[in-house]
């Protein structure tokens, strides 16, 4: 008689259907889509392809100062609305991982050939506009002249 009741009466978190109605073939589509509203962390900062590592399984009454995240990287590949598909196809709920970031001090990869001569292009361009002869130009280092201090 309860449960009868229960699932008779009209809910909030279902738009004020019941959820004896909620069952109902016809609703089936505006469940699905409710459920899918619910289920999306709206201000999430992952993307795909971030370096990522995940927190581990802390046992009951462990110290805070212990360590919270996993030693191992991986690489998140796709983002489904609370959760994210790692590298190694581990579904991972968002909360549980941490990115890691880039090191700034990272080497950055050599310019292409292709990005060295458009860089040229454009000094030449810049040279040329401003009237400045290319034969005057120096490469390298500028050496000074020795200042030549006499001694009275």
């Amino acid at each position: 008689m309860i449960i009868t009741a229960y699932n008779q009466t009209p809910h909030e978190a279902l738009e004020d259907l019941s959820p004896q109605e909620a069952s109902e073939e016809r609703y089936k589509v505006f469940i699905q889509d409710l459920n899918k509203k619910k289920n999306v962390i709206s201000n999430h900062y992952f993307k795909e392809g971030q370096i990522v590592r995940k927190k581990l399984a802390k046992p009951m009454f462990t110290k805070g100062y212990k360590q919270i995240w996993g030693e191992n990287v991986h690489e998140l590949k796709e983002v489904k609305g609370v959760n994210g598909v790692l590298d190694d196809g581990q579904i991972v709920k968002l909360n549980d991982l941490q990115v890691i970031p880039k090191k700034p001090n990272e080497p950055k990869a050599e310019p292409s050939r292709v990005e060295k001569v458009e860089k040229q292009a454009k000094v030449d361009r810049v040279l040329k506009s401003v009237g400045i002869d290319q034969s005057n130009v120096v490469e390298g280092k500028r050496h000074r002249k020795r200042k030549e201090v006499f001694d009275l």
